[in-house]
C-alpha cells in the first residue's frame, strides 16, 4: 500500500477524523475572539472620543483681571469722621443707598457726638457745626453739606463715608453780620438731596 492509499485509510478513521474536526473548531473560535477582541477595543475607542468631544468647556467664573474704580474720594474739608451706630429715627433715603439717620446744627462736636444742638443762635457764636449721621454704604463714598443763607449756597463741604454706619460733620464760621435764615442740606456724590436742616442766626437782644 503506498502512502496516499495510506493517508487515506488515515483520514477515513473516525478517531483521526475527529481531531481534525477538533482542531478545525479551535482555529475557528480563536479567530473569532480575535475578532471580538478587535470589536471591544474598537467600541471603548469610539466611546472614549465621543467624550471627548462632547464634553463642554469649562470656563473660570473668578475673573483674573478684576475692574477697580480709579475714582479717587475728595479729601475730606473742615470736618472728620468716624463709625458709630445711631437710632433710625427719621431717616431718609437716597439712589445711592445712603440714609441720613441724624443731622443736628450744633455748636461742637465731642465724643462723636453733638454738644449745643439747637435751631436758634445768637450772631456771635463764632462757628457751627453740621452732625451727620449716614447710613447704607456699602462701598466708601463721599457726601457733601451745602450750606445756604439767605436762600443761596455759601459752601458745600464733601465729606467721606467708608462704612455702612458713619457719623461725620463740617463746620462753618459764622460772622457777626450773617443774621437770619440758614439751612444744611445733605447730598450724595449725584447731588441727590438726603437731608436737610434749618437754623437761624439772631442778633443780639433777641
Amino acid at each position: 500500500m503506498n502512502l496516499s492509499s495510506r493517508g487515506c485509510e488515515a483520514l477515513s478513521d473516525p478517531g483521526v477524523c475527529g481531531c481534525w474536526v477538533l482542531l478545525g473548531a479551535s482555529v475557528e473560535v480563536v479567530g473569532m475572539a480575535n475578532k471580538l477582541t478587535y470589536v471591544v477595543f474598537g467600541l471603548v475607542a469610539v466611546f472614549v472620543l465621543l467624550q471627548i468631544a462632547g464634553a463642554p468647556e469649562r470656563k473660570s467664573s473668578a475673573n483674573p483681571h478684576p475692574r477697580r474704580s480709579n475714582r479717587a474720594v475728595p479729601e475730606q474739608r473742615q470736618g472728620s469722621s468716624e463709625r458709630f451706630f445711631p437710632s433710625r429715627a427719621g431717616e431718609r433715603a437716597g439712589r445711592s443707598g445712603l440714609r441720613v439717620t441724624q443731622v443736628q446744627v450744633c455748636r461742637g462736636v465731642e465724643d462723636m457726638g453733638p454738644v449745643g444742638a439747637g435751631t436758634r443762635f445768637p450772631a456771635n457764636v463764632g462757628s457751627l457745626y453740621c452732625f451727620t449721621v449716614v447710613e447704607g454704604a456699602s462701598n466708601p463714598q463721599v457726601i457733601y453739606h451745602e450750606w445756604q443763607y439767605g436762600g443761596g449756597k455759601v459752601t458745600s463741604v464733601p465729606l467721606s463715608v467708608e462704612d455702612e454706619s458713619w457719623r461725620t460733620w463740617s463746620r462753618k464760621a459764622i460772622r457777626p453780620a450773617e443774621v437770619g435764615a440758614w439751612q444744611v442740606k445733605v447730598r450724595d456724590g449725584h447731588g441727590r438731596l438726603l437731608a436737610q436742616t434749618r437754623f437761624e442766626v439772631v442778633s443780639e437782644g433777641r
